[in-house]
């Protein structure tokens, strides 16, 4: 029987679809919105070539094949790791170490655990040899190798903590490390035993790159350089400053890079010494971690997804969305996403780019409240903006007082609160103090009504401090913690929550305050407490997010610095932090980074009155234009696919509307708005799969996407 292209077609998207539906797998906890591909400190690149490279870093290893960035999945027994190194013998042959003895063995198709049993050693380096062996340093002068599945260990000084490792072959290597006491800092192994390479007592080394037995460089941290000729150490000075070099990459002794503190790139072309600052002198991140495949394609990592590359002429920052320092964020109803932060910096998130919005004043904006398409920023020397839908305007205040945290009462007056024990209310024609009288900084601020509301801050008599509106006067509530209160929040008059450093949470269930129990989390300071109810809690603060589900805490995060957090639509929480940090608890709508198809609608449920829709929006970052990729969009309604754009059930796609797509986003209105209808019935686990095909429709091409919906009376 002949098959001809339509039987094809049908045959071939149907099989797709029900892969796609296979293939659907919960979200991770948290998604990054912003900055990608990363926002995490990446502490080492490595790859096989410019579509297979791998990236270790804070809760995390990554990886792009050409076209994409993506998180790879390490298992549940890795949560928090951090991965400082990563290395491999081939593209099924990759190991990657770090936090105490952690260790995970890339087969080409998953991570295997390899990890050491009751190893707690910090684990800084591995390298590994064409043989298969593969060599791991760490703390207390700690050699590990593995060889044939099977972990040696060699214990060569306990006064060194080795940082890195280099090899030509597996019984020609070399470790350096940071020595006390005056011990040697590099060692050799000649395939038998360790010795001491000479003239390294007391140094301190990070990185080491080399090219033959006579030609390595060795780096540090007080931004000595040093090349061993293979009879003697040469020390180089490069010129100031000297700051810490923590990578080394190079193609050869006259073509060389050393990276580190602040963005600092120093390169050496046999005679003379070059210098830069990847980010601007002194105020950039710094670069843990440096490789490349020849002189035109090299990659810098490090702080906060730091990620550039280097084309042999210029350094291209391959890391996009805004990175400043973010300290408040707030989502409209019109699904904008409003960020807040350090310089007076405000940048708004609509579908599918970020945009710097003009707030008229330098100050810190510290945090930002709204309701409908209405909203209030709240800074330094007492800077109060209103934003009307349109624009932002600032208000007076009454105050040069520094204010930090900003509420309201839907359809109610809007309560600010700052230092020097300054409260503000907002009825709709001026902001009025009304002080508690206390003195003392106050951190946070909630209210249920405007006779209900509770502002927090630093302590009193060393415990920390609770105050309380009826409508008349302040009063002071014993908390019976000595912890400085920093936030305060509440999903009705008796469930309310209060955050203290430390951790510490207080709850109040309309009569008294008790301390609850956390079990334990790193201590450090905390910012904002938040979430969608009582048992979907989350408490943020300097490199510490925890959650609660009504039973029990749990750490989500130790790798990010959260400094607020509000609830957006359909229950969704968004984050924001340092360094352009936003994510979300569940999937958003991603950025146009990568190639590839994503779907939006207004909503995951509808009910009768609702504004319904849906979109898919193409993103081509390939280059250069994208022709004659058909689009397909198919509904997927208990198993009966339906294409867009006709929903039949014969096969149909967008090639016609869409011949092509151009560099950058492109929208595609799938169903266009419409208010969902009385006398729908209910249904749930309805999805749409959107992905682009190759001309011939004979395979996905890059990314596709999926969005679960569902509706009722």
């Amino acid at each position: 029987m002949k098959t001809t292209r339509i039987q094809h077609e049908s045959l071939l998207i149907i099989t797709l679809a029900f892969i796609l539906l296979s293939l659907l797998t919960p979200c991770q906890a948290l998604e990054w919105i912003n900055p990608q591909p990363f926002g995490v400190g990446i502490a080492d690149v490595w790859g096989t070539g410019s579509d297979d490279i791998y990236f270790a870093g804070l809760e995390m290893i990554g990886h792009w094949d050409g076209s994409r960035y993506d998180i790879m999945e390490t298992g549940e027994q890795f949560p928090y790791t951090y991965w400082r190194c990563i290395y491999g013998i081939s593209s099924d042959d990759i190991m990657a170490v770090g936090g105490c003895g952690d260790v995970l063995h890339w087969n080409g198709e998953t991570w295997v655990d390899e990890s050491i049993p009751g190893c707690n050693n910090t684990f800084y380096s591995v390298w590994g040899a064409e043989t298969g062996e593969y060599f791991v340093v760490s703390d207390h002068g700690l050699v590990w190798r593995y060889k044939d599945g099977i972990w040696h260990v060699n214990d060569i000084n306990y006064y060194v903590w080795f940082y890195d490792i280099w090899g030509l072959a597996a019984d020609d290597v070399y470790i350096a490390g940071d020595a006390n006491f005056g011990e040697e800092s590099i060692y050799h192994w000649d395939g038998t035993q360790w010795n001491p390479v000479s003239d390294t007592e007391g140094w301190s080394i990070l990185s080491l790159c080399g090219f033959s037995s006579d030609d390595i460089w060795a780096v540090g941290e007080s931004g000595q350089i040093y090349h061993w000729d293979g009879q003697s150490w040469t020390f180089y000075d490069p010129g100031s400053p000297l700051h810490g070099l923590y990578a080394s990459w190079g193609v050869s002794s006259d073509d060389i890079f050393f990276g580190g503190w602040f963005g600092l790139l120093r390169h050496f072309d046999g005679n003379d010494w070059s210098k830069t600052y990847i980010e601007g002198e002194l105020t950039g991140r710094s670069i843990y971690g440096l490789w490349g495949i020849d002189d035109s394609y090299i990659l810098a990592t490090g702080d906060a997804g730091l990620l550039y590359k280097y084309d042999g002429t210029d350094w291209q920052n391959l890391q996009t969305g805004p990175m400043d320092h973010f300290r408040g964020i707030w989502n409209s109803t019109d699904d904008e996403i409003f960020a807040v932060g350090e310089g007076g910096v405000i940048v708004k998130w609509s579908s599918t780019e970020w945009e710097y919005l003009d707030s008229g004043v330098t100050d810190d904006l510290n945090d930002i409240w709204g309701q409908s398409n209405i909203a209030y920023a709240v800074g330094d020397n007492g800077t109060i903006l209103h934003w009307n839908g349109d624009v932002w305007d600032r208000m007076s205040s009454g105050t040069t007082e520094d204010l930090c945290c900003v509420r309201g009462v839907d359809t109610g007056p809007v309560f600010a609160v700052g230092a020097n024990d300054t409260v503000l209310r907002f009825r709709g024609a001026e902001w009025t103090a009304m002080p508690t009288g206390s003195g003392i900084d106050l951190n946070g601020v909630w209210a249920s009504g405007e006779d209900d509301v509770y502002a927090v801050g630093d302590k009193i008599d060393d415990m920390g401090s609770i105050f309380h509106w009826d409508g008349n006067a302040w009063s002071r509530i014993a908390s019976e913690t000595r912890a400085v209160l920093c936030d305060i929040y509440g999903f009705a008059p008796d469930d309310i929550f209060a955050l203290g450093n430390g951790p510490t949470i207080l709850h109040f269930d309309g009569q008294e305050w008790t301390e609850l129990s956390l079990g334990y989390f790193p201590a450090g300071p905390m910012n904002r407490i938040g979430g969608t109810s009582s048992d979907n809690i989350y408490a943020a603060g300097d490199y510490l997010l925890i959650s609660f589900n009504g039973t029990d805490w749990t750490l989500e995060s130790s790798s990010v610095a959260v400094m607020d957090m509000c609830l957006g639509h359909d229950d969704q929480v968004f984050f924001t932090g340092y360094s352009g940090l936003i994510m979300s608890d569940r999937k958003f709508p991603n950025p146009c980074r990568e190639t590839g198809v994503s779907i939006s609608m207004p909503a995951n449920e509808f009910r009768p009155g609702d504004t319904c829709s849906c979109q898919v929006t193409v993103c081509n970052r390939a280059g250069t234009e994208i022709i004659e990729h058909p689009l397909f969009v198919i509904l997927d309604v208990y198993g009966s696919l339906y294409f867009a754009p006709g929903f039949t059930e014969s096969p149909d796609h967008y090639l016609a509307q869409y011949p092509s797509y151009p560099i950058g986003a492109t929208k595609v209105n799938v169903i266009d708005a419409f208010t969902w209808p009385e006398g729908a019935g209910t249904a749930e686990g309805i999805f749409w799969y959107a992905a682009l095909t190759d001309p011939a429709v004979t395979g996905i091409f890059s990314e596709w996407d999926t969005w679960e919906f569902s509706w009722s009376e």
